[in-house]
């Protein structure tokens, strides 16, 4: 039976690595000198890291030095730009959900990400809209069917856990 045992990455960065012992394997892709952890397309600008995908196809969270496990691409932002605000996440302006370049990164209000999202049905028109025709007396569900969009979508506009910022 193996045992684990973790450390930080030799290149400095912070990130703490897993090895099995017995076998020698380290856990992630971003445990040697010889790389940062991700690959720059020359076209793009893009920094794609290297290490596994979680089932949403953003990097798998990784160790800082403290054993606190965030993002990748959160580690390089608040690296370059500081800590990102409470009730902001991070936006990927390149729309590369590997990327991991803090110029490709923006911090913005859920709404606001979910708002570019290119398959999003919801935008600011259509959550004036949703209100208009709820203080017009409309059920929430001819209007979820209206937009097409679930009755949670619309209850979630109406009472302002989403799009509050949408006058």
């Amino acid at each position: 039976m193996s045992t684990l045992t973790s450390t930080l990455c030799l290149c400095g960065c912070g990130l703490a690595i897993t090895r099995r012992s017995r076998s020698g394997y380290r856990h992630g892709h971003h445990a040697t000198k010889q790389h940062p952890g991700y690959d720059v397309d020359g076209q793009t600008g893009c920094w794609n890291w290297r290490g596994p995908a979680n089932r949403y196809g953003y990097p798998q969270r990784v160790r800082e030095k403290d054993g606190r496990r965030v993002m990748p691409y959160r580690l390089y932002y608040e690296r370059q730009h500081g800590p990102v605000a409470d009730g902001l996440q991070l936006d990927h302006l390149c729309r590369n959900r590997m990327c991991v370049n803090p110029a490709h990164l923006e911090a913005v209000t859920a709404a606001v990400n979910l708002w570019r999202r290119p398959v999003t049905k919801v935008n600011p028109d259509m959550v004036r809209e949703v209100r208009r025709l709820r203080t017009a007396g409309i059920f929430i569900r001819t209007i979820a069917e209206k937009f097409g969009v679930s009755e949670a979508t619309v209850s979630y506009i109406l009472s302002g856990k989403t799009w509050r910022e949408v006058a």
